[in-house]
């Protein structure tokens, strides 16, 4: 059930990635990134979905926020399966990219807590970016821990990163890599395709 639900969700993404860098369609905010996957989600598979919520509130006293972005139930015969989704859609207009970048790591803490409490059974995180600056190895900016790079690691049973705002201990469940498509190798560093948004290959917790 996992893995086909895996690879529903992987087949969406691509969806999503070409219309939007063929420029089909166009996300707003995160908030629209989030729609559009959940829109095109259901279209694909309502016969395997019994449901889709946004903004659930599903953390009591842990990180810095309440509500997890979506919620969807798979269903196959009568198992149900609860899958939470985090986004991050940062775009080069907004800035602020040492934050999101915390952020993003933080995301994934909240997905891992979410199924070690048996709260979901998979966490997936999501996201899509045009800005350069979250594919980068670029310590500079950013406490060194709290980076995003493509083919960043982070390895199962250790300690993901910590800091004062986000200060919870929280061990990886999963051997996490950082994989970011539409890249190209100029001067021993990446960088996206021109005019394109690069999509991370979605991180699973399970």
């Amino acid at each position: 059930m996992k893995e086909m639900i895996a690879k529903k969700i992987k087949y969406i993404l691509d969806i999503l990635d070409e219309n939007l860098n063929q420029n089909k369609i166009s996300f707003s905010s995160e908030n629209a990134f989030v729609f559009h996957f959940a829109w095109q989600l259901f279209k694909e598979y309502e016969s395997f979905i019994d449901s889709v919520d946004f903004e659930v509130s599903l953390f009591e006293g842990f990180s810095d926020g309440k509500f997890i972005d979506l919620l969807v139930c798979f269903k196959n015969n009568n198992q149900i399966t609860k899958v939470g989704f985090e986004f991050k859609f940062p775009k080069k207009e907004n800035k602020g990219g040492t934050d999101a970048r915390r952020s993003i790591i933080n995301d994934i803490k909240r997905l891992t807590w979410l199924v070690k409490n048996n709260e979901i059974d998979i966490g997936v995180f999501i996201c899509a970016t045009d800005d350069d600056y979250f594919i980068k190895e670029d310590g500079k900016r950013v406490a060194l821990e709290f980076v995003t790079h493509h083919e960043k690691f982070f390895k199962q049973g250790h300690n993901l990163p910590t800091d004062k705002k986000y200060s919870e201990p929280v061990k990886s469940l999963i051997d996490i890599t950082f994989n970011w498509n539409h890249l190209v190798k100029e001067k021993n560093e990446f960088n996206i395709e021109q005019g394109k948004y690069s999509f991370l290959e979605p991180i699973f917790v399970l």
